[in-house]
């Protein structure tokens, strides 16, 4: 008896303390990210920072590709295997390393011709520091396939400080966007050095060489996932690009002013996915009865902070518009109930994505996916210059709730009921 209460008691300990890390390495990122772009906005006002949101964008969607879905198998893989964590994270890197060189080369040179004067040395600085950072973020997944959450959130906490002061200077100081973008390139290369660092502590040196077909087999293993991820990250950065294409940069920028605080809302769904992604793939792997009764409370948790965040977005949307942004984005007002809207059926539809990936139902999530972009890229290109920019969110709304659907009929396909037994 006490031995079972003593192994409910740690199970419940590590539970609790996986959130605990996990919630405050996401928190900190975010927070960090809704600071820095606050003071851009503030700085460089809604036309600059529309193109460097734009840029960013454009630099985010490159770094989900290279990434090709490598942090969620890493994830998945290491929490599996934990004996090869070196050798797994090692063959991830070489084929990142490989794809993001391509994609940055190309990127550079289309940045050439679009952009013009210093605008280009800004959106290049913008590429290599996203690229960067994505290395640093897949040697994280590493931690978080072991279950150290803390190391993480220890180095996040202090190199995100170290990025917020660093851009925090240049917008005190108006040195404008070239200066904006080479702080956050320093930034992303110190977070990445100090991440390299501390995994080769934890899981010991990794190996320089790799085998060419165990690269080839792990990039096919990860195909799926790199579509996956793609879409799955697609909606967070479309829509900017979309804005700023048919409505022009300054409503972009009026449009991202809004939208930081959207991604940074969406990015919270972060914390319940790295904690039950891995321990629902443990349960699933051996076959543990109460795996059932573990996906329906995450349906619960999911639904619940999403309509918290709902709540959260009709009440201190305005209150950030008119004390941190000022007059030039008093526009925005019109945009926080599409945005609330949003972000709630967002996390209704994220517990269903966790239960196909770990059940390797991937084709329901990848058309789920496709569909919600299809749905709202189409909306926008035919409705949003007649409907304007409010009704952008909307059309976001519109593509998640056709994504829901198509989640909750793979969920139900599966043979093993997974949210119907326990």
């Amino acid at each position: 008896m006490w031995q079972d209460i003593y192994r409910r008691s740690i199970n419940i300990w590590s539970l609790v303390s996986s959130r605990f890390y996990m919630s405050a390495t996401i928190l900190l990122r975010l927070a960090v990210s809704f600071v820095t772009f606050t003071l851009l906005a503030r700085s460089l006002g809604p036309s600059e920072f529309g193109i460097y949101a734009s840029a960013l964008a454009y630099a985010a969607l490159i770094g989900l590709v290279s990434d090709f879905g490598l942090p969620l198998k890493v994830l998945r893989d290491v929490g599996a295997d934990r004996e090869h964590a070196a050798s797994i994270l090692a063959e991830a890197l070489w084929i990142k390393g490989a794809i993001a060189l391509v994609l940055l080369a190309i990127a550079m040179v289309v940045a050439h011709h679009a952009f013009r004067g210093l605008q280009v040395f800004a959106v290049i600085l913008l590429l290599v520091g996203t690229a960067i950072g994505t290395v640093g973020d897949l040697i994280m997944a590493t931690f978080r396939g072991l279950g150290q959450f803390h190391r993480e959130t220890r180095i996040v906490t202090w190199t995100s400080f170290v990025q917020a002061g660093f851009i925090a200077f240049v917008c005190l100081m108006n040195f404008g966007m070239v200066y904006a973008a080479a702080a956050y390139c320093i930034a992303r290369l110190l977070y990445c050095a100090v991440a390299v660092m501390s995994v080769t502590s934890q899981v010991g040196q990794l190996p320089l060489s790799a085998n060419f077909r165990s690269l080839i087999a792990r990039a096919k293993a990860s195909v799926t996932f790199a579509v996956d991820s793609v879409l799955g990250n697609l909606s967070t950065q479309l829509d900017v690009i979309l804005v700023a294409h048919i409505l022009g940069a300054t409503v972009a920028g009026i449009y991202q002013a809004g939208g930081r605080p959207l991604q940074i809302a969406l990015g919270l769904s972060g914390v319940p996915l790295n904690v039950h992604l891995p321990k629902l793939s443990g349960m699933i792997a051996s076959g543990d009865p109460k795996a059932g009764q573990f996906m329906r409370r995450m349906v619960i948790e999911w639904a619940a902070i999403g309509a918290i965040g709902a709540i959260s977005f009709v009440v201190i949307g305005p209150i950030y518009v008119r004390l941190l942004l000022g007059s030039a984005y008093t526009s925005l007002n019109a945009l926080w109930p599409g945005f609330a809207a949003l972000v709630f059926v967002r996390y209704l539809v994220g517990p269903f994505g966790v239960i196909l990936m770990v059940r390797n139902e991937m084709k329901f999530r990848i058309a789920g996916q496709a569909l919600a972009s299809i749905v709202f890229a189409a909306a926008v290109g035919v409705w949003s210059k007649g409907m304007g920019l409010t009704s952008v969110p909307w059309f976001g709304v519109l593509g998640t709730v056709a994504m829901l659907i198509l989640y909750l009929f793979g969920v139900r396909a599966q043979k093993t009921g997974a949210l119907g037994k326990s």
